[in-house]
């Protein structure tokens, strides 16, 4: 995996460092992280004409956190089919306390901005990205600025820690999604954090835990938004990383087995 940080030396949980570091990661079988430093000209040639998969985090996560997630990712992503040539892991520093949430909602647009100049300055062949929680906001807050040549094939969202109105058209990330060829919105009623967290930090129902507010809009102006429901699988906030039948479904998405005709579905 390429490891991509914008964390102060590497792994600061408050502070953006000056730029951009750039690893080669290998992983133990416990999960421990190796770093081999790598510079920024290799890794965007690294990655130039490649087909990427992009992880984005969300907050209250510690680089020890972040590394042991983007392990289970690799290691799923490996037992099905897909047609990736490169994982790309990028950290940005969304806090490591639960009571950290404003402080990290008001660094994740920071954080977006560079990941809209790491965007303008690789070139891949094809770009998926999957996030987590307030890693949605990083992204979707990054495509209102990606230029609109740039097309994003596959966004997995799960566990969306934006409002569930704000995809829609008309509200503040719907032109986000529309840079997206699909957008792949994964949500659960039994995810305890964004039940009460997210409530209580914005004062509103998080799109990961009902899905969208208006299922018709959607229907009506967003036929690249797919809804899937997660229910019976996902109990708790960080269950995707860790449900076979989440990364199946991301199988049939590659290999162009899901029922494309539907944008609603229950996992």
């Amino acid at each position: 995996m390429i490891f991509i940080s914008s964390r102060h030396h590497l792994k600061d949980s408050d502070a953006f460092g000056d730029k951009e570091n750039y690893y080669d990661v290998s992983f133990s079988s416990g999960g421990v992280a190796t770093l081999k430093s790598k510079t920024a000209t290799a890794t965007k040639n690294a990655l130039k004409d490649k087909r990427i998969l992009l992880l984005v985090h969300g907050y209250n996560n510690d680089f020890d956190d972040v590394c042991r997630a983007y392990n289970i990712i690799e290691r799923h992503l490996s037992s099905i089919e897909t047609d990736y040539d490169e994982i790309v892991g990028y950290t940005w520093p969304g806090g490591d306390q639960a009571y950290e949430y404003h402080p990290a909602r008001r660094r994740s647009s920071v954080a977006a901005g560079r990941l809209v100049d790491l965007n303008n300055s690789i070139s891949p062949k094809s770009l998926d990205i999957m996030t987590h929680s307030m890693g949605s906001r990083v992204v979707l807050r990054a495509l209102q600025d990606i230029p609109s040549t740039t097309v994003i094939r596959n966004h997995f969202a799960t566990a969306s820690a934006v409002d569930d109105e704000s995809i829609e058209r008309g509200e503040k990330f719907y032109e986000s999604t529309q840079r997206c060829e699909n957008t792949w919105v994964f949500h659960s009623k039994h995810d305890g954090v964004l039940k009460v967290w997210y409530r209580i930090g914005d004062l509103d129902a998080a799109l990961g835990l009902h899905g969208t507010d208006d299922k018709q809009a959607i229907e009506r102006h967003s036929k690249n938004v797919k809804v899937i429901n997660c229910r019976y699988h996902v109990k708790s906030h960080g269950d995707y990383k860790k449900t076979g039948q989440f990364y199946k479904f991301i199988e049939g998405v590659l290999n162009r087995t899901h029922p494309v005709s539907r944008q609603f579905f229950t996992l």
